[in-house]
């Protein structure tokens, strides 16, 4: 779910989500809104952590000087710690794309089938975990020669 607060002024809302789930009973969830700045796409606030997936998938790596890569997209919904490693079908660590501290937002990175040292790796199916916080999620992606 995203909010766009782009007509709202910086600063800060108050605001209601209301959840109504078809019958007479309603949720409703009080939400604060900080807004720094009403100009750009980066006023989208994610509310969930989420794994969203990769694309293409499957994907072809880096051919004679054409480099195509996969991009894994995800969402924080506060500011955590972030680990998004890449794994064989062997379980065994194949490289490591982010260990940071990131903010609030969607956030994207792409790889191109290459590993830790940045050598190619083989064609075959590979795992994707992200871990955020408390969030933990697995994907799967196919790499094809």
């Amino acid at each position: 779910v995203t909010f766009d607060t782009g007509e709202l002024d910086p600063g800060t809302h108050e605001c209601n989500i209301i959840i109504n789930d078809g019958s007479d009973y309603e949720t409703v969830i009080p939400v604060t809104l900080n807004v720094t700045s009403s100009e750009s796409d980066d006023n989208i606030i994610p509310l969930t952590t989420k794994l969203i997936g990769n694309y293409p998938n499957p994907f072809n790596p880096a051919v004679a000087g054409r480099s195509t890569t996969t991009t894994i997209d995800f969402s924080l919904k506060e500011p955590c710690n972030v680990q998004l490693d890449v794994y064989n079908i062997k379980g065994e660590k194949v490289v490591t794309l982010i260990d940071n501290l990131l903010n609030t937002a969607y956030h994207s990175v792409t790889w191109a089938g290459q590993d830790q040292n940045g050598k190619s790796v083989s064609s075959g199916v590979y795992f994707y975990k992200l871990k955020a916080g408390k969030y933990t999620s697995i994907k799967k992606m196919l790499l094809m020669k």
